[in-house]
């Protein structure tokens, strides 16, 4: 698998991940805030990197694990925006730019560092699993 197949991966995990667990908590009522989404952050950084592992018998180099972060950092401050500026639209007084840049500015921050982690501890955690073919 190359950069850009695990990188495809985690878009599509990522955005169906999103968009089943909103739609299941608009359902069901519930409020899912910034805890829900760190977890299916999680789930897609390690659903994608355990992906990889499988597919090359090897984890990331320092380079890769890099273009890694970026990317999958890119695809969730994209769906960010989209989400974002979908749930503003919806307000009484419509999309406020300011605001949306603000708010997808912090979550890129905190979710920078997060991906970064979670990629990490996939990582760690392949090789205290199966030390020799990674």
């Amino acid at each position: 698998m190359t950069i850009k197949g695990i990188q495809l991966r985690f878009f599509l995990i990522y955005t169906l991940a999103v968009i089943t667990v909103g739609i299941t908590l608009d359902l069901v009522g519930a409020d899912g805030g910034i805890s829900v989404n760190i977890a299916v952050l999680a789930g897609s950084v390690v659903w994608a990197c355990a992906s990889f592992v499988r597919a090359n018998c090897r984890y990331f180099s320092r380079q890769e694990k890099m273009m890694v972060v970026a990317g999958f950092l890119a695809i969730d401050l994209a769906i960010q925006v989209l989400l974002g500026a979908a749930a503003l639209v919806q307000t009484p007084s419509g999309v406020d730019v300011g605001a949306l840049l603000f708010a997808v500015g912090l979550v890129g921050i905190l979710h920078g560092i997060a991906i970064y982690l979670f990629v990490t501890v996939a990582g760690r955690s392949v090789l205290k699993q199966d030390p020799v073919n990674t």
